[in-house]
């Protein structure tokens, strides 16, 4: 299984899209956290860690719509 993340800064924020196999699994809003802990996460995913039950819990990718 392949992961890949995608960090994006809106304004003072961060949300990080993360993918498995070139799939979007989910968006997680990180703008309440500074970019350390952004970039822990990220590693988190990569290694393994943060599972896709993690992501869905704090998915925000389609709420407003």
């Amino acid at each position: 299984m392949e992961r890949d993340t995608k960090i994006k800064k809106v304004g003072n924020g961060y949300f990080v899209e993360f993918y498995e196999d070139n799939k979007c699994i989910g968006v997680i809003d990180y703008s309440d956290h500074s970019l350390h802990y952004v970039e822990d996460a990220v590693t988190n995913f990569h290694s393994g860690l943060m599972t896709q039950e993690t992501i869905e819990r704090f998915n925000t990718n389609g709420k407003n719509q």
